[in-house]
């Protein structure tokens, strides 16, 4: 009798081994609801050497960076650990929106001096739902998925009628009286940006090159009229429309010069950037943080078939100018150019001016010859740099570790790039990244704007997917 207990007990220890391995990293939670259409890219009997072709290799070429040679080696290849890691920070992305629909917004412990701080402060109010919808799709989530319906609800329902479109913070565009506390508003760069970004990406195979050699890409001449092809829904397109004209242009509402009419300013400032909101007396002063965002909305337009050059075509040429003001010697961005560099403002840079010179070429217009050189020292000045696990500064640690990892993403996807300062940078990140989510499966950085879970999961999430297109070089 126990020679065969001794088997039984034996057999069920052989069975239970993959799932301790298992569960070394983390717990499977509980399946998506019905509704919820999200699937990952990616086949867990992939091993690392398959990995790293499949989701690193855009440049081709080089050859393999094993990350940190003291990391403890596992079984358990990294493709799995990444599409785990996507599948729960989507689950709790999901979990952390409100009843509402909405996300919470972005706010910061503000300090006066050295010793008043002031509460929480709000900011850019609609942005942390917008980029989070954004987030969720760019990881598979479908426009249909119950989350995903509740939050956009909410969006469209607090940003398709706002103050830089009706002009009348205390009219809708209908002249109904708004019954919303303060009344209309206008919406901030970021906000603008994201919900852009967000449009774009949840009608993306609508936009998409297809063909072997890419057909031409879509694109009207009339920024009222969706092109051909496209299935962007009408009320999306307008809605695109007016956040393009508030980040550029502008708009005059009521008609004529006469009473009546009032002038919204676009958010693109006099010296070619952007900050937080509308164009404004003097003594405003552009951002590279705000400006990298308001170009990758834009640019998110123009890939969505968007006539940038016909209703802005000198926004390009404008904000690489001032871009290429806060480049630091050695190569590296700051902020606003009087601070130093950091890691995160140097890929904002690199994005910024890459997105420039692709949408200037895209249009046909003369490059400055100066900005392959830039971006060429933008790119060495990363490389010099690059740790994963810290957004370093000219100063030290500079803290928005997964900011300044999405900012990393951005830069080596858009321009093609697989290492940095030769090091596999998606490899490295991934490895990070999925080594610091937290229970539950999200990500927490302490050091950046609240709400910490929300912002932190969804940068981590946009890396750990490759959420940005790299560049189109040519119309077809």
């Amino acid at each position: 009798m126990s020679r065969y207990l001794l088997l039984f007990f034996l057999g069920l220890g052989l069975l239970q081994a993959p799932a301790l391995l298992t569960a070394t990293f983390a717990q499977e939670e509980e399946d998506d609801d019905e509704e919820s259409t999200f699937e990952v890219e990616g086949d867990d009997s992939d091993d690392e050497e398959e990995t790293r072709k499949k989701n690193v290799g855009l440049a081709g070429g080089g050859k393999r960076d094993d990350g940190d040679p003291g990391a403890p080696k596992v079984k358990i290849s990294l493709q799995q650990q990444i599409n785990k890691a996507i599948k729960e920070g989507v689950k709790y992305l999901k979990k952390a929106q409100l009843k509402d629909g909405s996300w919470p917004p972005p706010t910061a412990n503000r300090k006066y001096g050295s010793k008043q701080v002031i509460g929480d402060t709000a900011r850019d109010f609609t942005s942390s739902t917008a980029f989070a919808l954004y987030c969720l799709a760019k990881c598979g989530v479908s426009k249909k998925d119950r989350t995903f319906r509740k939050g956009l609800k909410w969006l469209k329902a607090e940003t398709m009628v706002v103050h830089d479109m009706t002009g009348n913070k205390n009219k809708d565009h209908l002249g109904r009286p708004v019954k919303r506390q303060g009344g209309l508003r206008a919406l901030t760069t970021y906000e603008s940006a994201a919900i852009i970004m967000l449009i774009e990406a949840m009608n993306e195979k609508s936009a998409k090159l297809t063909g072997k050699h890419k057909k031409r890409r879509l694109y009207t001449k009339n920024p009222l009229k969706r092109p051909r092809g496209s299935k962007i829904p009408e009320d999306e397109w307008k809605w695109l429309h007016n956040r393009v004209l508030s980040l550029t242009k502008g708009r005059r509402i009521g008609g004529g010069k006469g009473k009546g009419s009032i002038t919204i300013a676009g958010h693109q400032l006099a010296d070619g950037g952007w900050r937080y909101g509308q164009r404004g007396g003097g003594g405003q002063k552009s951002d590279l943080s705000a400006t990298q965002f308001a170009l990758l909305g834009l640019r998110a337009a123009s890939q969505a078939g968007y006539p940038m050059d016909v209703v802005a075509p000198k926004v390009w040429a404008r904000a690489a100018t001032w871009t290429k003001s806060v480049q630091v010697s050695g190569g590296g961005f700051a902020y606003w150019g009087s601070e130093g560099w950091k890691q995160s403002m140097t890929a904002c840079g690199i994005v910024s001016l890459v997105i420039c010179k692709e949408q200037m070429e895209l249009s046909k217009r003369p490059v400055p010859g100066w900005m392959e050189g830039s971006i060429k020292s933008g790119i060495e000045a990363l490389g010099n740099n690059f740790n994963p696990t810290h957004n370093t500064s000219q100063s030290g640690h500079a803290g928005h570790n997964y900011y300044y990892m999405y900012g990393v993403e951005r830069a080596g996807d858009i321009v093609g790039k697989r290492e940095f300062g030769g090091k596999d940078w998606y490899v490295r990140g991934a490895r990070f990244l999925v080594g610091a989510q937290q229970q539950g499966g999200k990500w927490v950085d302490g050091s950046a704007y609240k709400p910490h879970d929300v912002l932190g999961t969804t940068f981590a999430l946009l890396f750990l997917k490759r959420a940005t297109p790299p560049t189109i070089t040519s119309t077809g």
